[in-house]
């Protein structure tokens, strides 16, 4: 009997431990650890289904927020969670004053690809910062983030660092003291890792900035507050006339008041491969696929809203630009980007603010 009960509890515990392996693969795949050898065994696809892009895996990043309750007039509570939960409440949407043409009938999406193998990453280490006289031997890798470090505060580099998780392909350099940076000679140093059909465009971001005291050296009394300067890719046009976030496809340059380099950060994108032309979706059809997805009707990964909760969603600006996805694999897809005032008239709650969020805009199920 004892030895059947042993059995009986063999199994079950190695049962178990078969379901927690199950788990944590289901749960953590999305990046394989093949960071122990330097050949490169990235997988190509030989095509995309561009019905399976979506803009955002809720799996792979943390939804911020917290919930908002209510009490009704009977005493009871309903509860307002954080977005992409459904709205708990019957609500309509409706556009108000937003111009509704659009000059497109279509637009292309494309796959980005970036340096990811343990010797690309090198490349881009000791390709950026050899600028600045340093020599990288070595690169720490971070598997929680899923980032490589490196660290020289003797030479002036307080942090690198390059991700390959969901932030794919960012880069980030802070100097351990606010410095001069030659921009085009930093920018001959990018245009030698990524695509060489890209160039870049440079703007100053004409609203102040803020640095917070974390990049801000420990000998500053305060934070600086001064512009920013970014180079933005052109690629075969598509920032013609649209616009892609400059913290997505760009390389920025924070500095401090008196002009000195703070921090370099930005994306460096080795090839961008279009992948089709999608029609339009017609701004009239805003309402109808937001509510589908607000209500809970449809799940999808192609929208973001910064709040729910209301019984009335007014939208009253909408424009048409590229998003990086926040996803492994990455894609550039036009979305419809829109703001809008929100109020909740319920039972006896009145309550009122303002949100955010965006939707593809572009129908790419066959």
């Amino acid at each position: 009997m004892k030895r059947n009960i042993l059995l009986v509890s063999s199994v079950v515990i190695a049962v178990i431990i078969a379901i927690l392996i199950v788990m944590f693969n289901t749960q953590y795949n999305y990046m394989p650890n093949k960071y122990n050898t330097i050949s490169n065994t990235i997988s190509r696809e030989e095509s995309v289904e561009p019905s399976n892009i979506t803009l955002i895996d809720y799996r792979l990043i943390n939804i911020l927020g917290t919930y908002k309750y209510y009490v009704l007039s009977n005493g009871s509570t309903i509860a307002v969670p954080p977005p992409p939960h459904p709205d708990p409440f019957p609500f309509k949407i409706e556009l108000r004053n937003v111009n509704r043409s659009v000059i497109h009938k279509k637009l292309p999406v494309y796959k980005l690809e970036y340096p990811e193998e343990p010797d690309e990453v090198m490349k881009v280490a000791r390709t950026l910062l050899s600028l600045f006289g340093v020599e990288v031997s070595s690169l720490e890798f971070n598997n929680v983030t899923k980032a490589f470090l490196y660290s020289n505060p003797e030479q002036g580099i307080r942090l690198f660092e390059y991700y390959i998780g969901t932030d794919k392909g960012f880069f980030r350099i802070i100097f351990e003291n606010p410095r001069i940076v030659n921009y085009t000679l930093f920018m001959e140093r990018v245009r030698l890792i990524v695509d060489d059909k890209i160039t870049y465009k440079s703007s100053i971001i004409e609203k102040p900035y803020t640095w917070t005291e974390t990049i801000v050296p420990a000998a500053s009394a305060k934070p600086a507050e001064s512009q920013a300067i970014a180079y933005a890719i052109i690629y075969k046009g598509f920032l013609k006339d649209m616009p892609v976030p400059y913290a997505i496809t760009s390389v920025l340059f924070k500095c401090d008041g008196e002009g000195k380099v703070l921090e370099i950060e930005g994306t460096l994108p080795k090839k961008i491969i279009e992948i089709g032309s999608y029609p339009v979706i017609p701004i009239e059809q805003i309402c109808k696929l937001l509510t589908e997805r607000v209500s809970g009707k449809i799940k999808a990964g192609d929208w973001y809203i910064s709040y729910v909760g209301f019984t009335k969603l007014t939208i009253t600006n909408i424009t048409l630009e590229y998003y990086e996805t926040m996803t492994t694999e990455k894609y550039l897809v036009p979305i419809y980007r829109f703001t809008g005032e929100w109020t909740l008239n319920y039972d006896e709650i009145n309550d009122h603010g303002s949100l955010n969020g965006f939707i593809i805009a572009v129908a790419l199920s066959k």
